[in-house]
């Protein structure tokens, strides 16, 4: 029978044991601050729990972003050609550090980044979510479709540089949390 030190001890190991493990990977600011302060930038003040975002390597991240664009990819390759459609490709491959699929709702965001920037990226791709969240999904045969995906890469791009520039000095981690902020 365990003393009830030993209990208490067991339920603090267990609750810290995350928390250390988190900061020690270079994950200090959680998804959650990040995503409350980018819902603040967004003035979306109600929206609600942080979707799930899962940090993967290069290769998976990669593997994740053809998955998910093969009927995108096959519409390329008939409408601009087999070599010009992997050209496309290879770059979108080459420089994929982040991805948000909207019919899954699931963020994906390379652990193969540096701290900071690995923050940035999530809050990038929180940024997509919480778009597409307010104003529903970009439907494909929408004759508008490419002018709204560059409008959102332009938002979510600027909430990048704005998280970068507000919380990354050098490279660094942010020295207070985001709540604190604002």
């Amino acid at each position: 029978m365990e003393t009830t030190l030993k209990k208490a001890l067991r339920v603090i190991a267990l609750t810290l044991l995350p928390l250390v493990l988190w900061s020690t990977n270079g994950y200090c600011v959680s998804p959650q601050e990040i995503y409350d302060w980018v819902s603040r930038q967004m003035k979306m003040e109600q929206a609600g729990k942080v979707p799930d975002v899962t940090y993967v390597n290069k290769k998976d991240l990669q593997a994740l972003f053809q998955e998910y664009n093969s009927k995108s990819y096959t519409q390329m390759q008939s409408s601009l050609g087999k070599d010009y459609a992997q050209e496309i490709m290879d770059q979108y491959l080459e420089n994929i550090v982040g991805l948000f699929h909207p019919e899954t709702r699931a963020i994906y965001v390379g652990d193969f980044l540096e701290p900071c920037q690995r923050q940035a990226v999530t809050a990038h791709e929180l940024a997509h979510y919480l778009q597409d969240k307010k104003s529903g999904r970009i439907h494909p045969d929408d004759y508008r479709a490419g002018d709204k995906r560059t409008l959102r890469e332009m938002e979510a791009g600027h909430i990048e540089k704005e998280y970068e520039k507000q919380f990354c000095q050098d490279g660094q981690l942010p020295e207070q949390t985001l709540s604190s902020l604002d």
